[in-house]
């Protein structure tokens, strides 16, 4: 009887520790990671947060959220900090698609807009599907190491289907696409 008590104990704070990270609104830009010069990735950033990536020298930003009632003041916040503002509205319920792929790798591979952060709301599951699309069109890793480097992220594989995990392993799929958009940038 204890030990079902401790482990009760036990998962009740590892689920409260979890909801502090993602709603704490003290966390400027939750699950913040560089991956190389070029991009940033993270969860929906503050606006303290937004001065934090200016003062980074990032001059793009991407959201990856549907419409919601941050997307407004976002929006007018990076423009006000002289960043560029994106909106690819995805869904954890549906793969990326091909108009999607297209615009992400555009922005994110031209030079002009580098350094870029990209986010969703907390940044594992859409930000790590992009992510992987980003190291798979840039660097050739497997979908599979992609992959991989997206559940060290949080990428939760079950959410929605499991519809972006499937995107992930597939994007060798999408190698001709990706190289069309990769050669209008070279």
């Amino acid at each position: 009887m204890k030990r079902i008590f401790w482990k009760i104990i036990l998962l009740s704070f590892c689920g409260c520790s979890y909801l502090t990270y993602i709603s704490d609104p003290f966390v400027a830009i939750p699950n913040f990671h560089q991956i190389d010069q070029a991009l940033l990735r993270g969860g929906q950033p503050t606006q303290e947060g937004l001065k934090v990536l200016k003062s980074l020298g990032v001059k793009t930003i991407i959201n990856l959220r549907g419409e919601n009632d941050k997307l407004k003041w976002e929006r007018k916040f990076t423009k006000k900090l002289g960043m560029n503002f994106y909106h690819i509205p995805m869904s954890v319920y549906s793969q990326p698609t091909d108009e999607q792929i297209i615009k992400f790798l555009e922005i994110v591979i031209n030079k002009e807009n580098q350094p870029v952060f990209v986010h969703c709301e907390s940044g594992r599951d859409r930000t790590g599907a992009m992510v992987a699309l980003y190291r798979v069109a840039v660097y050739n890793w497997t979908p599979k190491e992609a992959y991989q480097e997206a559940k060290k992220f949080g990428f939760w594989p079950y959410r929605g289907k499991a519809l972006l995990k499937k995107f992930i392993l597939q994007l060798k799929d999408k190698k001709r696409l990706i190289e069309k958009v990769k050669e209008s940038y070279e």
